[in-house]
């Protein structure tokens, strides 16, 4: 099975103005907005024990400070859906970070280790949301960069010299180095999912 990075540029401080805020408002008018992917959500997690429907945990997300413990995938699902409505922007493009195994992570990681470059790539997703989720049980690994650090994480990749590199590998690091441009530009940060 493979598995991919899916990156958003987000807001921070929306996101962290909504998750927890008991604006129901807000919630309910979401949650109709995204019925179908809640619906897709629900199909996903129909044999998971204890059930909590897919509406009622993306409305939580936005209502409750305290969320069930058990639920962490589903909420980080829900967080997923919250990201992509945080700002007008689409997921950004992960050709060369889509259909791989997680072995992929440690071949770029090698490259770029090789190369005197500090920084492992799972940190994209390993790294936590930027908002209090319970921890997933199993997918979605979540991570982010905030705005502010990337400055000093595209300095690091900037030292990356594709030419010396597998070329597969190249184009992963320029596509991560891509992401954290397009969010400087955006005046955004950067949320990623690993599915």
């Amino acid at each position: 099975m493979s598995y991919g990075i899916m990156a958003y540029p987000a807001d921070l401080r929306v996101l962290r103005k909504w998750v927890g805020s008991g604006d129901v408002r807000l919630a309910d008018g979401l949650a109709n907005y995204f019925t179908a992917s809640l619906t897709y959500l629900d199909s996903e997690f129909e044999d998971d024990e204890p059930s909590l429907s897919a509406r009622d945990a993306f409305r939580q997300l936005i209502i409750e400070t305290e969320l069930d413990q058990r639920q962490g995938s589903l909420y980080a699902y829900c967080f997923k859906l919250l990201c992509q409505y945080s700002t007008d922007y689409e997921m950004l493009s992960n050709r060369h970070w889509s259909g791989m195994r997680f072995g992929w992570f440690e071949t770029v990681a090698a490259e770029l280790k090789a190369q005197g470059v500090d920084f492992d790539p799972t940190d994209l997703v390993f790294s936590g949301p930027p908002v209090p989720l319970p921890h997933p049980s199993g997918f979605p690994n979540v991570g982010h960069v905030a705005n502010a650090e990337m400055p000093a994480l595209l300095e690091k990749l900037d030292r990356f010299d594709g030419a010396k590199a597998d070329p597969s590998v190249a184009d992963a690091v320029e596509e991560m180095r891509s992401w954290l441009r397009d969010c400087r530009e955006y005046e955004l940060d950067l949320v990623c999912f690993y599915h």
